[in-house]
């Protein structure tokens, strides 16, 4: 966490940090795009969340990115697919 933060040490401000969120993001859910691709919609969000919920987020994304270099088939932007598909 503390590589995130950057806290400004005479005064103890800091930035908030950008996350952006992919744990959810599958796949299977994304279109390929390529020449033929018309114009797309781009919708961004920005919204604050918990501390909590920031680091557990990070928490999870640290520990799909762990589980890639042991099991190749699977990444980080499998997500929940990919640990129920490797659940006993």
């Amino acid at each position: 966490m503390r590589h995130a933060l950057r806290v400004e040490p005479a005064t103890g401000a800091y930035t908030p940090p950008l996350y952006v969120n992919e744990l959810w993001s599958l796949r299977s859910g994304m279109p390929r795009l390529n020449a033929s691709t018309g114009p797309l919609n781009l919708t961004v969000s920005l919204a604050p969340t918990s501390l909590v919920k920031w680091q557990l987020g990070m928490q999870m994304t640290q520990s799909l990115e762990m589980q890639a270099q042991t099991q190749p088939r699977c990444g980080p932007r499998c997500g929940p697919r990919c640990t129920a598909e490797t659940s006993p």
